[in-house]
């Protein structure tokens, strides 16, 4: 019996050898992904792409702005996109200046921190469709209530909490609940 067990066992070697070749090597990618997220600090970017996109909290907003822009973990494409992202969500606001002279202290090219402007002349709040963090889209007590709920419920997966404005849109047309106002070519 033994010496049919290590007969099998000989015969498949070469097969056992190669799945312990795959499995090596998916280790040391996962290993590597898992070393290049900490030291990029995407999880603590991916969080603050997911506040921006979902909360409206000035305040704290710029805050952790300016921190994650004088950080040396955060890379210089990531510091581009939250200045981006601030950009958008806050426009009206006033502190933009600030912030593109942080990106270019956090080593952000000029000719990056420039596409600040050439993105709010193209998508900034003037130019974009409704929906986009809620403007538009909803009455008042919907929104304090969908902001209620969170709060207290909390967010499942602070890395998903965004939705997307076209998902809004299906769910309303779905409901029969999308304004002539705007989308007058859908109703």
């Amino acid at each position: 019996n033994s010496i049919e067990d290590m007969q099998s066992f000989m015969e498949k070697f070469p097969e056992l050898r190669s799945q312990s070749h795959h499995v090596s090597k998916h280790v040391a990618i996962m290993g590597e992904l898992a070393r290049l997220v900490d030291v990029c600090a995407l999880m603590d970017v991916s969080q603050f792409e997911q506040e921006l996109a979902c909360a409206d909290d000035h305040t704290n907003h710029f805050r952790e702005l300016l921190d994650k822009l004088a950080s040396r973990e955060v890379k210089i494409p990531d510091k581009l996109r939250l200045g981006l992202l601030f950009a958008l969500r806050y426009e009206t606001c006033g502190n933009l200046n600030r912030v593109r002279a942080e990106m270019r202290n956090g080593g952000v090219p000029e000719e990056s921190v420039d596409l600040m402007d050439t993105m709010l002349r193209y998508a900034g709040r003037s130019e974009r469709g409704p929906g986009l963090y809620g403007v538009g889209t909803k009455d008042i007590m919907s929104k304090m209530t969908k902001s209620f709920m969170t709060n207290v419920q909390g967010v499942s997966n602070v890395y998903s909490q965004h939705v997307p404005v076209l998902m809004d849109t299906i769910q309303a047309i779905a409901k029969g609940k999308l304004k002539n106002a705007t989308h007058p070519y859908i109703v």
